[in-house]
């Protein structure tokens, strides 16, 4: 979210105005070193006591891989 958007989205949400916008910075798909990463790392991942910070955030976006 840029600075710009940010402060349009506070605008309207103090105005009660709700809106529908998409952030210019929105990630759509994730890159390609991350799926690597979480693909030679999954055993790992998978024994690890706690999830990293990065994956237990983004569950939703992550949610088709299966140690999430």
């Amino acid at each position: 979210m840029t600075h710009q958007e940010m402060l349009l989205l506070n605008k309207y949400t103090l105005q009660g105005k709700e809106i529908d916008w998409k952030s210019k910075n929105e990630v759509e798909t994730l890159p390609s070193n991350l799926l690597q990463w979480i693909s030679d790392n999954v055993n790992r991942i998978s024994k690890a006591q706690s999830l990293p910070y990065f994956i237990r955030d983004n569950k939703n976006i992550l949610s088709d891989i299966n140690f999430v």
